[in-house]
C-alpha cells in the first residue's frame, strides 16, 4: 500500500456538493470521458462526485441516501494486491468497466461501500485515461491549504468492532494504534499513510425498523490534514462554511488540533486536522 488515491461521493445534487468543495478550496480539474463524474483536487486530495445514473454511487444513493460510497487505495501492483485481498477473505466487486475504460478492481467494505485498488498514480494516473481536463475557472479557486486525507472514520454496529478490526488486519495489514476512552479504535496502514477510526454506534443495529432504508454501517466522515489550521478556519468562515467546532485540542491525540465543519450540503461534514510538526 502507498496511501489513498481518491474518495468517491454519492449525492443527489452534484452541483451543490461541487460548489461546497470549491468553498473549501478544491478545484474541478477533470470530468470523466463518458460518465457524469467530476474530479475535484487540492493538494494530494482527490474527491470524485459521481452523479452518473447507472453507477454504483447512485445505486448507493438511492438505497441509503447520500454519503461516501467508495475509496481507492494506492498499491504497488494491483494484480497481486487484489489477489491477496481475495485470498484473505475479501468479497470481490464484479468488474463494470465500460469500453476503452480502465478496469479498476474493488472489494466490498463496511456498509456495502467499495475499496478500489489503483497502481497508476504519480506521473501516470488513472485520470489520464478515463478523464478529460476541465478549463480553469476565472478567477481560479484559491486553495486553502488542505494537503491530504488524514483519516477515515467508519461507523460500525455495536458488537461488530472486532470483525472490522480483523478485516483490516487480514486484508490490508493494518495495525491497531489506539483505543480511546469513547471506544473508538484507531488503526494505521503498513505504509503509515492511511489511518482509519472504527467507531461503534450503540443505535446502529442491524435490522432496525425504519420508514426508509438506513445504512447502519458505513464511512461516516473523513479528516483532512493542514499545516495552518487557524488560516483554514478563517478562510472557511469567510467562504460561508459554518464550523460545528472551532479549532481545539484533540483530547485523544496529544499535540493534534482540529476543527469540525457543520454540514453545508447534508450530510457531508469534514474534520480538519493539524498534526505536530515533525522533529
Amino acid at each position: 500500500m502507498d496511501g489513498l488515491e481518491f474518495v468517491e461521493f454519492a449525492a443527489p445534487d452534484a452541483v451543490a456538493l461541487g460548489a461546497h468543495f470549491e468553498q473549501m478550496g478544491f478545484s474541478a480539474v477533470a470530468k470523466h470521458r463518458s460518465k457524469n463524474v467530476v474530479l475535484f483536487r487540492q493538494g494530494d486530495i482527490n474527491f470524485l462526485i459521481n452523479a452518473d445514473e447507472e453507477s454504483f454511487a447512485q445505486t448507493f444513493n438511492r438505497s441509503y441516501g447520500p454519503g461516501i460510497c467508495a475509496i481507492a487505495v494506492r498499491v504497488k501492483n494491483v494484480a497481486s494486491a487484489y489477489k491477496r485481498a481475495l485470498a484473505s477473505g475479501a468479497w470481490d466487486v464484479p468488474p463494470h468497466a465500460g469500453a476503452m475504460e480502465l478496469n479498476i478492481p474493488a472489494i466490498i467494505s463496511v456498509g456495502g461501500t467499495h475499496i478500489y485498488f489503483v497502481d497508476r498514480y504519480g506521473d501516470h494516473t488513472i485520470y489520464d485515461v478515463d478523464f478529460l481536463p476541465l478549463p480553469q475557472m476565472s478567477p481560479p479557486v484559491k486553495p486553502l491549504g488542505l494537503t491530504r486525507v488524514e483519516h477515515i472514520t467508519l461507523t460500525v454496529c455495536a458488537g461488530r468492532e472486532q470483525e472490522w478490526i480483523e478485516f483490516h488486519q487480514q486484508v490490508f495489514g493494518f495495525r491497531t494504534t489506539q483505543t480511546t476512552a469513547g471506544g473508538c479504535i484507531w488503526m494505521e496502514s503498513p505504509c503509515g499513510k492511511i489511518r482509519i477510526v472504527i467507531r461503534p454506534e450503540a443505535d446502529a443495529t442491524p435490522g432496525a425498523a425504519a420508514s426508509e432504508p438506513v445504512n447502519a454501517e458505513g464511512i461516516a466522515d473523513i479528516g483532512i490534514e493542514t499545516d495552518a489550521l487557524a488560516d483554514v478556519a478563517a478562510a472557511f468562515r469567510a467562504n460561508g462554511i459554518p464550523l460545528a467546532r472551532d479549532p481545539e485540542a484533540d483530547a485523544d491525540r496529544p499535540g493534534v488540533t482540529r476543527l469540525v465543519t457543520a454540514p453545508v450540503v447534508e450530510p457531508f461534514y469534514f474534520e480538519v486536522v493539524q498534526r505536530p510538526a515533525a522533529a
